[in-house]
């Protein structure tokens, strides 16, 4: 899959998880927690939030959470720079597995994550999309991973 990156666009870590709050809702991303956050990303184009991510540790497991890009900047790969430099930091931090709960699993598919189940995942679970009324309806979501 070809990039075309804005030109005018960086990525750069970020606090302001307010902003991310609301790019991920409107991106149809259902509201949640920042706990357990150690890292997160916001991808930029002038001083617009186009972009962002988050990695969660729990128990020793990390996971890739508030994957948001605007509508109007899908398909130029800022999603996937956004996981990869979230993976590269897991893999740095010495984890041996990356983890999502994908509403888009081909997204993960094609970047080299793997469908798991909620039964062998460490820490995911569909806890918050049962309460979602588009969970399967609109969306059903897998849980994938991704070996480091």
């Amino acid at each position: 899959m070809a990039s075309h990156l804005p030109s005018d666009g960086m990525m750069k870590a970020i606090d302001d998880f307010e902003s991310m709050r609301t790019l991920a809702l409107e991106s149809g991303l259902d509201d949640g927690e920042f706990d357990g956050t150690v890292r997160a990303y916001g991808y930029f184009i002038g001083k617009e939030l186009a972009g962002c991510v988050a990695m969660k540790r729990s128990r020793g497991t990390y996971s890739v959470e508030w994957l948001a890009v605007r509508a109007q900047d899908r398909g130029k790969g800022i999603g996937r720079l956004l996981v990869e430099k979230v993976a590269e930091d897991a893999r740095e931090d010495g984890a041996g597995h990356l983890w999502a709960i994908a509403r888009t699993p081909e997204f993960f598919m094609h970047m080299g994550f793997t469908s798991s189940s909620q039964e062998i995942s460490p820490v995911l679970s569909f806890e918050n999309c049962r309460r979602c009324p588009q969970f399967n309806n609109t969306c059903s979501p897998k849980i994938v991973t991704k070996a480091l």
